[in-house]
């Protein structure tokens, strides 16, 4: 059983339980400071340690941009 907080990630199903998996991984990361303020957050890693592709992680990604938790700073 999941409990929310919990280092603990069950493995998701559906594509809009991926983004969720993800979404929970990478707001509890980052409020209990298990990702360095100004880090870079790396994708591949991510959908790595969630054991996912990288779409939901990017789409994870913009719902944490904007919710404020993220902000993007894109190649040149």
């Amino acid at each position: 059983m999941h409990r929310q907080g919990s280092d603990e990630y069950t493995s998701p199903t559906s594509a809009n339980s991926n983004v969720e998996h993800v979404l929970r991984y990478l707001r509890n990361g980052i409020i209990d400071g298990g990702f360095a303020p100004s880090s870079k957050l790396l994708p591949k890693q991510i959908a790595e340690s969630c054991g996912t592709s990288f779409i939901p992680v990017r789409e994870a990604m913009r719902v944490l941009e904007s919710e404020g938790f993220v902000s993007f700073v894109h190649n040149r």
